[in-house]
């Protein structure tokens, strides 16, 4: 399944499979956000735009999070936590 992520370092909004918790860009943490990839596509650029500029603010960001409590159990993880 495809989720929405943000990364505050790149400033960019990623659509990626799992609930990733790292940034395929920088590496950095990503946010999983509340918007289904559906509801993404269906967005005009001036709704994607907005989205961002949601995204930037902390407060804001905050609504929009995720919060995915299995991530321990993700194949992603379990690589992510073996290779240390």
């Amino acid at each position: 399944m495809i989720y929405m992520h943000y990364c505050k370092n790149c400033n960019f909004l990623h659509m990626l499979s799992g609930h990733r918790t790292t940034c395929p860009g920088c590496g950095n943490s990503l946010t999983e956000l509340k918007l289904d990839y559906l509801d993404y596509y269906q967005m005009n650029q001036a709704d994607r735009h907005m989205l961002l500029k949601r995204c930037n603010d902390p407060t804001e960001l905050k609504e929009l999070t995720f919060v995915y409590k299995k991530h321990k159990f993700s194949k992603w993880y379990k690589e992510g936590r073996s290779q240390r």
